[in-house]
């Protein structure tokens, strides 16, 4: 009896390549992951930085930092759903210098969003504290929180308003 050789892969060989092919998936989905979320905090930075240049154009013409109206406080300003002030997209600059007001990429997941508030400072008189009030109305922060912890310009503190935490604001200077 003659013996044929066989053509096929072997089992070991099958597995082999199975296991490969898997350990190339769960690579590229954590890079796929990973570039997703700088680019939603890439967008945030540039979103705010928006904010803020429209909010220099609102300061030629008035006298104060803009407002949030109807609400029982016309200095705060919130993405997320919240009793300390409006939305963030009742932001009263968008009628003239801005035609919309942006919205975290994440918007509608707990803990992500922006926040402006009316006549306060990035950082207090403690290296702890984050903002402080500082009574003048042409002041103001906006604040969100950043996927990529790298990202934090608090001198690595998390602070929070209203029980969101933010790790990144920008302020009036």
């Amino acid at each position: 009896m003659k013996k044929t050789k066989g053509l096929g892969f072997t089992l070991i060989e099958l597995l082999v390549v199975i296991a490969i092919i898997g350990l190339l998936t769960v690579a590229v989905m954590v890079a796929v992951r990973t570039s997703q979320s700088r680019a939603r905090d890439a967008k945030r930075m540039a979103d705010l930085k928006q904010v803020q240049t429209a909010i220099a154009l609102y300061l030629m013409e008035n006298p104060y930092a803009p407002t949030c109206p109807g609400s029982n406080n016309v200095n705060r300003c919130l993405t997320f759903t919240s009793t300390n002030g409006n939305l963030f997209t009742d932001l009263t600059i968008k009628a003239k210098q801005m035609p919309q007001i942006p919205v975290d990429p994440k918007s509608g997941t707990a803990g992500y969003g922006y926040i402006y508030i009316r006549g306060y400072k990035k950082f207090g008189p403690a290296p702890t504290n984050c903002y402080s009030s500082t009574g003048n109305y042409r002041d103001y922060i906006l604040a969100t929180r950043m996927e990529d912890k790298t990202k934090n310009n608090l001198n690595g503190l998390v602070c929070s308003w209203s029980g969101v935490p933010i790790n990144y604001i920008i302020d009036s200077q």
